[in-house]
């Protein structure tokens, strides 16, 4: 089978398609798949399976070291050149009509990334922002053979919008638990807390920050991981006060699991995440989570979560989150990971369905 992914927010620095990318084209080259990957130019070496052939279309910048595709006329050229038996839209749902042109080739969209966020960064009235959101969902009902969705939260959240429900298959992602696990000589003595992930506002890294200056800064120490357009925010906390450090981001997987080991809890400060590939990875290697309960899967632990949108309550989290840390809490979380967010699940399922939309498509 030939597979095609269309991938437009993606680049060397970013996070969590970019994993599942990588994950998956090497397993696409394990099962013998062929495995064709549809990107922006400039994007930088994402550092796939040699076996996936990359193909970059010109494009134009974004924010954050993110690109678009400048003429989504070219992906359809790119599609009746490659003739993929099935092509997966990840991330994006404002070219899905382009494939109307050849309605041959089965369609699946992956609930990468916010359809409304995606929208709402976008420099257009607000009048003009609703008219696109209708015609996306029009185009996903219409082209689209399947919708798969990480959360099965944010498929009610698309019913919302407007998507047909019979469109929509839960697939939850996955994380490598022989990367990600526990630190055999786990020790607690101050509370080592960690945030990893972009570094702007709508994964509430200020609120990070204005949460952690209510803590006792000799009982708690903060590491930041990431980057994004608050980048300079995160330098300036970490230059001015002595229990906050920034790393930079860290693309290494074993570099980064040694990192979360360091430590004993996860922070975010998100109000939505469509699966959160930093909590999987962070409660593989058996840390807490703190951070404010959006109702996903891979929030573990609830005890600890916020039910209000402040620093406050994001603070008491924190302190909830260190008060039930320790090393067999790390086991305990990492044994829930390893059942519930494996990466070989996630493919076995994901080219089942490919089989079965194929198969509907052409029978």
């Amino acid at each position: 089978m030939r597979i095609m992914d269309i991938t437009p927010y993606v680049h060397s620095r970013s996070g969590g398609i970019k994993t599942y990318l990588r994950q998956k084209s090497f397993f696409m080259e394990r099962v013998g798949f062929e495995h064709i990957l549809v990107i922006p130019a400039k994007t930088g070496d994402l550092k796939l399976s040699p076996s996936t052939k990359v193909i970059k279309l010109s494009s134009f910048p974004l924010m954050a070291g993110y690109r678009f595709f400048l003429n989504p006329k070219e992906i359809l050229r790119v599609v009746g050149r490659e003739r993929p038996h099935l092509v997966e839209m990840g991330g994006t749902y404002l070219i899905l009509h382009v494939l109307k042109g050849i309605p041959e080739v089965p369609t699946v969209v992956f609930y990468h990334s916010d359809a409304v966020g995606e929208l709402y960064h976008t420099k257009l009235p607000s009048s003009m922002k609703k008219i696109l959101l209708s015609k996306m969902v029009e185009a996903v009902n219409k082209y689209a053979h399947t919708v798969l969705v990480p959360s099965r939260q944010h498929m009610d959240s698309l019913v919302d919008l407007g998507v047909r429900r019979e469109l929509l298959r839960y697939l939850p992602l996955g994380v490598d638990t022989n990367v990600f696990y526990p630190n055999p000589q786990y020790r607690k003595d101050v509370c080592r807390v960690i945030y990893v992930g972009r570094l702007s506002h709508e994964k509430g890294v200020d609120i990070v920050l204005k949460a952690f200056s209510l803590l006792p800064p000799e009982d708690y120490t903060l590491t930041m991981v990431g980057a994004g357009p608050l980048e300079d925010l995160v330098r300036k906390e970490a230059s001015r006060r002595p229990n906050v450090r920034y790393l930079g981001y860290v693309e290494d997987p074993e570099s980064l699991a040694d990192i979360y080991r360091q430590h004993h809890v996860l922070v975010t400060g998100s109000r939505y995440e469509t699966f959160g590939y930093s909590l999987v990875e962070a409660q593989g290697c058996g840390l807490v989570v703190a951070g404010f309960n959006i109702g996903v899967e891979t929030q573990l632990i609830k005890d600890t979560l916020a039910e209000d949108y402040s620093p406050e309550a994001l603070a008491i989290s924190i302190q909830k989150a260190c008060a039930i840390a320790s090393y067999e809490t790390a086991l305990h979380l990492h044994t829930l990971v390893k059942e519930n967010f494996s990466w070989e699940n996630t493919f076995k399922n994901l080219t089942k369905l490919y089989e079965e939309v194929c198969h509907g498509v052409h029978r």
